[in-house]
């Protein structure tokens, strides 16, 4: 612990965020040589007993503590209680468990950072609360009813036995991204162990393990051209600032929105930078496996957690709530949206939307700043979409892939438009978002003159009753 506290002050990382570092560096090697372990029983056993060590070495024996208990109770509903209430059962229970955490964080250390049990819980929220889900499709009952939309991904991940206490745990605390995600589905964990999911006729008969050293290495090293981007970015427009007035009203408007643009640029170069991390561990490992193309070159897509290029160059708010944490959004479209279909539909109701930004919230935790982030969202999604629903329609013809642009020029001034009101209504969102409490929220609206906050709302209210009002006078005339 000297050393770490040594090296901690010689290059000014806190120890804990040190700790994690390691960690994730030694998961590579850690990762690879576990390709070579044959055998579903010892592939597992390695799996948890690097899973219970990652969290005892990097969060402590509290957290480590905290996600044996609450996961052991998860996994005694799923075996004792009926299988339809599974589901809503452990989401009260994981919730729960994970809300009691985050207020007694807030409660110790307000508006302070260190890497303790919130992190592995936040983790096995996601997996248990899918497993649940999942358990429960594989019932298949008569009152089983999957919405189109859904695009069968409940059929596909559906878990028709309860795994066994050894495949339950080694699932949960997967190594690779025990500390910051990605989660995924049980099925996919299932068939990396059983090398299942490598299998292909043609092109690998033998269900070996495809070499992923290349895609990995690129990985590893784009996290490292991220953590680059983001010290680099963010030495010139630190965060702080903006939550500053005194220092931040000095600016014109025009740079303030500038300045947040860039500062909150860097600072989502650390998420990429741990995401990328993560995910490069876990292809060098085998997860990650997404298919072979046609000339049998695999591809390492399934524990995507962000898609860079689209999110720094999106045109559509619906791509940032897709592309930005992609597992997470996967989750909460497919089990928190998407279930609260009613049985006969296929598509949610327009609460929908507002729960699912509310899960989200309470995942996250309890500060201010993610609610009003979280409902502002919800909002901003809704009035993108009835933008886009009524004025695309005038530019071009037919759906994505298959549009054809009728007017180009007005379709390329659309195009700067939606990308400033993107970028610009997201970049307000997440400066709320870091910025965490009440006070730093408001500052920072009154520093903006609540700007971007006004162009929703006048948005909302022009697109959901003056122009179907006006379009509906016309079409009767």
């Amino acid at each position: 612990m000297e050393m770490l506290e040594g090296i901690s002050a010689d290059i000014g990382v806190p120890v804990d965020q040190l700790k994690v570092l390691i960690w994730l560096l030694a998961s590579y090697p850690l990762g690879y040589f576990h390709r070579f372990i044959p055998g579903k029983f010892l592939r597992h056993a390695y799996i948890l007993v690097f899973g219970l060590f990652c969290v005892l070495a990097v969060c402590g024996i509290w957290a480590l503590v905290h996600t044996l208990f609450v996961s052991t109770v998860a996994y005694l509903l799923m075996k004792y209680l009926p299988r339809k209430l599974v589901p809503k059962s452990l989401f009260f229970l994981m919730f729960g468990y994970l809300s009691t955490y985050h207020i007694y964080r807030m409660l110790t250390d307000y508006m302070g950072w260190s890497m303790d049990a919130s992190g592995p819980l936040m983790v096995i929220t996601m997996k248990i609360t899918m497993l649940g889900c999942n358990y429960r499709d594989g019932e298949k009952k008569e009152d089983f009813h999957e919405p189109a939309l859904v695009g069968g991904a409940w059929s596909k991940n559906a878990v028709e036995e309860l795994p066994s206490v050894l495949e339950y745990f080694s699932y949960i605390l997967y190594f690779p991204t025990i500390l910051t995600g990605p989660g995924f589905h049980y099925k996919i964990y299932e068939s990396f162990i059983d090398k299942s999911m490598y299998h292909h006729e043609k092109h690998n008969p033998k269900s070996e393990i495809p070499s992923s050293f290349v895609p990995a290495v690129k990985l590893f090293f784009v996290a490292v051209g991220c953590i680059a981007t983001n010290l680099g970015v963010l030495n010139f427009f630190p965060t702080a600032t903006i939550f500053d007035p005194e220092q931040f009203d000095q600016y014109s408007f025009l740079y303030k929105n500038f300045y947040c643009y860039m500062s909150l640029f860097g600072t989502r170069f650390r998420y990429y930078f741990a995401w990328k991390l993560c995910e490069g561990a876990a292809v060098l490992n085998g997860m990650g496996f997404s298919g072979y193309d046609e000339d049998g070159n695999a591809g390492w897509k399934t524990l995507t957690s962000v898609t860079i290029r689209t999110i720094e160059t999106a045109g559509n708010v619906r791509y940032l709530t897709t592309f930005w944490n992609e597992r997470v959004a996967e989750w909460l479209k497919l089990y928190v949206y998407f279930r609260t279909t009613k049985k006969g539909k296929d598509r949610p109701p327009a609460s929908a939307n507002y729960i699912t930004n509310t899960a989200s919230a309470f995942w996250h935790g309890f500060y201010p700043g993610y609610y009003i982030t979280f409902i502002y969202a919800a909002l901003t999604i809704d009035v993108a979409r009835k933008i886009r629903s009524s004025i695309r329609p005038f530019l071009v013809e037919g759906r994505y892939p298959n549009e054809k642009v009728i007017r180009p020029t007005e379709k390329f001034v659309y195009d700067i438009l939606a990308h400033v009101f993107t970028m610009g209504t997201f970049t307000f969102g997440m400066t709320l978002f870091v910025g965490l409490s009440m006070e730093n929220a408001i500052n920072y609206c009154k520093s903006m003159y609540f700007f971007w906050p006004i162009i929703v709302v006048v948005g909302f209210i022009v697109f959901t009753f003056i122009v179907p009002a006006v379009v509906g006078k016309k079409k009767r005339e």
